[in-house]
């Protein structure tokens, strides 16, 4: 879920294209003001047990640049696809 204020139209995608392929994440959307640390993620995972979903105990939240910066997990692979900070609004 994403405010108004700061995007449009944003979609998430995880998939495989095949039983044995890696994991891809797509992220797809129109951004209304420049993403800095005005922007904050929150990551939720859930995971399947016992014929349904449940939160699982990982949760992540982060400041935008921060996330750029510093995390080395999901900050390092959002980094390495391009994106800097600040993230430009597309006029």
């Amino acid at each position: 879920m994403c405010s108004d204020k700061y995007a449009a139209d944003l979609k998430f995608y995880v998939n495989r294209y095949g039983r044995k392929s890696k994991y891809y994440i797509q992220l797809e959307g129109t951004l209304k003001h420049v993403w800095v640390n005005n922007v904050t993620a929150h990551l939720i995972f859930f995971e399947y047990l016992h014929n349904e979903y449940k939160r699982s105990f990982v949760e992540m939240h982060f400041k935008f640049c921060d996330m750029l910066k510093t995390d080395p997990y999901v900050g390092q692979a959002v980094a390495a696809t391009g994106v800097t900070c600040p993230l430009a609004a597309v006029r």
